[in-house]
């Protein structure tokens, strides 16, 4: 099956620090790779030169980065990429490129695109920190989509080795 992942990097970078997982990267990648049979995952993160190192370190994981560019307001820098994970995920359905998408958010406002998708076929996986942090918006397809809960993962496959 023709699987893409999508992660939205703020909501699983901040979510799994707020229910304690040690997130690393490395292992995410491994564990995206083995679940789902694919390399194919997109990594949607707001560009900020400063972060050039990190976003290095996952592309020799293997990941492949959506950049965004950021605005600030009042100081704070905001580099939200809904918008463009969405886009890209409609486009790889319209062009037939997936059959299954992984998508690494609870964010509600993704459950226009998980409707999209199920009305087109396609299966669907979210992977949200935890039942908190996966929205009511989303949670409510659970009958025709499969929701995996990042915390309930065993921590030796998903957190950094303590030393």
């Amino acid at each position: 099956m023709k699987t893409s992942v999508y992660i939205d990097s703020a909501n699983i970078e901040f979510g799994c620090k707020n229910v304690g997982l040690n997130l690393s990267y490395k292992k995410l990648f491994i564990y995206l790779k083995n679940k789902f049979k694919t390399s194919d995952i997109n990594y949607f993160v707001g560009y900020i030169e400063k972060r050039k190192y990190i976003y290095d370190q996952l592309a020799s994981y293997g990941y492949i980065h959506q950049f965004k560019e950021v605005t600030t307001h009042k100081g704070v820098i905001k580099g939200n990429v809904d918008s463009e994970m969405v886009l890209k995920i409609v486009i790889d359905i319209i062009e037939n490129k997936v059959e299954r998408i992984a998508l690494c958010s609870g964010d509600g406002d993704f459950s226009c695109l998980i409707k999209f998708a199920i009305e087109r076929n396609v299966d669907v996986w979210v992977l949200a920190p935890d039942m908190n942090k996966c929205s009511h918006l989303i949670r409510k397809f659970s009958h025709k989509i499969k929701v995996v809960y990042l915390e309930k993962v065993s921590k030796d496959k998903l957190e950094i080795e303590k030393e």
